[in-house]
C-alpha cells in the first residue's frame, strides 16, 4: 500500500513523496526509503502522522536552521531538494 505526502505543514511540495506502507505482525510500517525515514505502530493514522512529523523535523534542521552537514545528511538534503519548489 502507498500513501503520498503532498505538503509539510504549510510547505507545498513540487511533487508528492511516496510512502511505502506494509502491515506485519499487527503493526504498520511506513517508510520513505530514499530519505531513510521509517516509523511503525498499530494505528495507521498515527504512523503516517509520525512520519510526516519526522520528515518536517528533517526539513527544518536541513533548510530552516541551515545546518552544515556531510555524509548521509548531505545526501538526504540533496534528495529532499527534489521535492521542494
Amino acid at each position: 500500500m502507498y500513501y503520498f505526502i503532498e505538503n509539510l505543514n504549510e510547505i507545498t511540495l513540487s511533487k508528492p513523496i511516496k510512502v511505502n506502507i506494509e502491515k506485519e505482525n499487527g503493526e504498520y510500517i511506513s517508510s520513505i526509503e530514499n530519505l531513510n525515514l521509517f516509523t511503525y505502530g498499530e494505528n495507521l493514522k498515527e504512523v503516517i502522522d509520525e512520519l510526516k512529523s519526522d520528515l518536517f523535523y528533517v526539513y527544518k534542521r536541513l533548510f530552516i536552521e541551515n545546518l552544515e552537514v556531510g555524509g548521509n545528511a548531505k545526501e538526504t538534503k540533496k534528495e529532499l531538494l527534489n521535492y521542494l519548489k
